[in-house]
């Protein structure tokens, strides 16, 4: 029955078959393997704050113009850039009134009547024409009104236009310097952080490496900061769960192939894991923090916490570790917890397991 590999908890292996035979499969993992051994992580950097984006002037004016009504008193005007008139009188059809007032006034005289006919037409006529002249004079006097109720309308409109001119660069002025504000504070914000970081305090470095890019990355606990020594701990899972049973090779004819590890393979296998596991540990730690000087990085089991399968320090001007520490016993090279006293007195930043 086939068993998969679980992925550990320190290293982003792919998962395979424990017994897979799949060329492909197994070269995936040792690339992967490659990919973490030669990882490199972006140095942490001085962030510097962006530049405040600029302020949208026509935003700002078109909400000042409809909240002081200047959009409505144009609407009502129809033009900001034209003074309104009022729309001239009706004109009034004088004949048409004469003659329908001459019609009312005769219908009830006889024709055989002519002077009381005659008489009544003369004084609907003069009467209607003072009427007709009355309804002249109202409808200037209403145009006149409307004309004035305008006029003091575009008045109005003027002096909100110089006020909205007026209004939008101080509101201008007052957004960009709010904006230049937050900007100071939040570089200010970042300066702090830098300097954290430079004075090596625990809760900047881990903020820093959980924005580490994660694939390429090997999972570990930060223990603990000594001045400016980092010391770490990553959990590995048994080789048995880890490694697969078959690499890849090739067959005398130069095709792909997989072979069977032996037990020394195997053991050599888990001791690169280890290595790989710490290099990487360590250039993470270093590329986030840029005054530490060294990393301790432990690996320990996770079937037994206690154990520490290696222990390394690298420093940061030194390619490789400066000291590498490990248990390696019988004749296939197998990796035993360290248990030498005098091996453990090398890293006494390391808080030992109780």
């Amino acid at each position: 029955m086939e068993t998969e590999l679980a992925a550990s908890s320190a290293l982003p292996l792919p998962r395979v078959p424990w017994d897979s035979k799949d060329y492909g499969l197994i070269l995936e993992w040792e690339e992967r393997l490659r990919e973490l051994r030669d990882a490199r992580f972006a140095p942490a950097r001085r962030k510097t704050a962006p530049s405040p984006a600029p302020v949208d002037d026509k935003s700002i004016r078109r909400e000042l113009s409809q909240t002081m009504g200047v959009d409505r008193l144009t609407a009502e005007l129809g033009s900001s850039t034209t003074p309104p008139v009022a729309p001239p009188t009706e004109p009034i059809d004088q004949l048409e009134i004469l003659t329908r007032a001459r019609a009312v006034a005769v219908a009830s005289i006889s024709r055989w009547n002519p002077l009381a006919r005659w008489r009544t037409e003369g004084n609907v006529l003069t009467e209607a024409a003072a009427s007709v002249e009355l309804e002249k004079e109202r409808r200037l006097a209403e145009r006149d009104r409307a004309q004035a109720d305008l006029d003091e309308k575009w008045e109005r409109l003027r002096e909100l236009l110089d006020e909205l001119d007026t209004r939008t660069m101080d509101e201008l002025d007052a957004e960009r310097e709010r904006r230049a504000r937050q900007q100071a504070e939040e570089q200010e914000r970042l300066d702090l952080e830098w300097d954290a970081l430079l004075n090596n305090e625990e809760r900047e470095i881990r903020a820093c490496l959980a924005t580490t890019e994660r694939r390429a990355a090997v999972n570990f606990e930060l223990l603990a900061v000594t001045g400016s020594t980092a010391v770490t701990r990553v959990w590995m899972t048994e080789p048995d769960t880890l490694i697969p049973e078959r690499h890849t090779g090739s067959t005398p004819g130069g095709r792909p192939s997989v072979k069977k590890r032996n037990k020394t393979e195997r053991n050599e296998t888990h001791l690169e894991l280890l290595a790989v596991a710490t290099v990487n540990v360590g250039r993470q730690v270093l590329a986030c923090a840029p005054g530490i000087r060294s990393v301790i990085v432990v690996t320990a089991s996770i079937a037994r916490p206690a154990d520490s399968l290696t222990m390394a320090r690298i420093a940061r001007d030194e390619v490789e570790p400066t000291d590498f520490s490990c248990n390696i016993k019988g004749r296939t090279n197998e990796v035993h917890p360290i248990d030498d006293p005098s091996v453990l007195a090398r890293y006494p930043e390391h808080p030992l397991p109780d």
